[in-house]
């Protein structure tokens, strides 16, 4: 569809293991995870496969891991934007 938003790109930084890096996520305008790229590799992160395609836990509680946590808090932030740019 013409001149409508799809979703959002966030770049957040991951400290996690080594080398740190970034990631880049691309998060639908529902809020789901259609991708985490790390952008050493510029391959899909395998520490986020179970997030991807799924909506992200609704609440703090409901994580079960730190890719869980880490979808909530992207899932939020990118909800915020595409609010906005409706």
């Amino acid at each position: 569809v013409r001149n409508q938003m799809l979703g959002v790109f966030v770049e957040t930084p991951f400290a996690a293991g080594e080398p740190p890096r970034y990631l880049w996520w691309f998060i639908a305008n529902d809020g789901r995870v259609l991708q985490v790229v790390d952008n050493l590799s510029l391959r899909s992160d395998g520490d986020f496969a179970d997030v991807i395609g799924a909506q992200p836990a609704s609440t703090l509680k409901n994580c079960a891991s730190l890719a869980d946590l880490a979808a909530l808090e992207i899932s939020t932030i990118a909800r915020s934007h595409t609010a906005r740019a409706l």
